[in-house]
């Protein structure tokens, strides 16, 4: 997480199973933990930013557009496209930026001069279902930030596109886990369950 992928998005019956330590839960983790969807609705959001010549800007995913979950039974599937001339570096955790260079994440360092790495509108236009995902859920142990860069030589008007699926989960029956397990493989190939994996630490 973030994922480049073309999957549909969640849907009620589609299992999503979170890989790692996503949030602290009583003494110990919510990780490595199968749910199933039981409802998901999709709203379009838009935030539009002006930046100078040379100039990058950071904004706070929990923080500043409030796309983090408040109940705990629900996880937000976020698809994001960019529009405009320039670029888009996701961190995660918020102090670490991510690009995708031939779909691996590559730890960089970035400033408004920053040119290799990062998403473009070509990379991720606003076409549905949207290719990149990012996927929230409440008291995540880390917020996601994104910095947008324009490295032209020109004032740039940017558009992060949103589709925000909003997502119930629920928590499976041992029955349903042990049919789960015994398909996995050939419910991963179907789409019907989706592994989110959270960076691992450090």
């Amino acid at each position: 997480m973030p994922e480049l992928t073309k999957q549909p998005y969640l849907k009620v019956g589609n299992y999503v199973f979170l890989q790692g330590r996503w949030r602290a839960q009583g003494n110990g983790w919510l990780e490595d933990k199968l749910f199933k969807v039981t409802k998901a609705d999709a709203f379009n959001y838009y935030k539009t930013y002006i930046l100078k010549q040379g100039e990058g800007g950071d904004i706070d995913l929990k923080n500043d557009i409030s796309l983090y979950p408040e109940e705990y039974d629900t996880l937000y599937e976020i698809g994001v496209a960019l529009r405009g001339n320039g670029r888009l570096f996701i961190k995660l955790p918020s102090d670490k930026s991510y690009y995708y260079l031939e779909k691996e994440g590559i730890v960089s360092t970035i400033s408004a001069t920053t040119e290799v790495g990062g998403f473009t509108e070509e990379m991720i236009p606003p076409e549905e279902p949207k290719i990149l995902r990012e996927y929230t859920i409440r008291d995540m142990r880390d917020t996601i930030k994104y910095t947008l860069v324009n490295n032209s030589y020109k004032d740039e008007k940017m558009v992060l596109d949103f589709t925000v699926n909003r997502v119930k989960i629920a928590e499976v029956t041992d029955e349903e886990m042990a049919k789960v397990q015994e398909n996995w493989d050939d419910l991963v190939a179907k789409g019907i369950l989706r592994i989110i994996r959270y960076p691992k630490e450090g």
